[in-house]
């Protein structure tokens, strides 16, 4: 055996800290935890935390048809001012038709 003033003060260190986790005979939680846990993939966390942003699956849901709802009204007020405009100049918006059908008939 190592005679006890050649060894580093890490290793005395090191085996300080072995005796007092052998006299206490437990371990921190988060060791126990971990060990209970081993096969888990998955890290031990000793707290979760919920914010602002948390949101029920109702809230999701009126914001995800308000938001196809805004969408929707969107589209429609598009619709409406390409109907006006072509009520205005419809001459114009048959030359427009007529030039587009002409190139997508010469790519065809």
């Amino acid at each position: 055996m190592a005679n006890q003033n050649n060894i580093s003060p890490a290793v005395r260190s090191l085996q300080n800290e072995q005796g007092d986790r052998d006299r206490r005979g437990t371990e921190g939680d988060l060791d126990k935890a971990l060990e209970d846990t081993f096969p888990a993939s998955d890290p031990v966390a000793m707290s979760s935390t919920t914010g602002p942003n948390d949101h029920t699956g109702n809230e999701r849901s009126r914001r995800r048809s308000s938001a196809s709802s805004d969408v929707k009204g969107s589209i429609d007020g598009y619709v409406a001012d390409i109907e006006s405009r072509i009520r205005e100049k419809p001459l114009a918006a048959a030359a427009i038709v007529a030039a587009l059908a002409w190139l997508y008939g010469r790519t065809r």
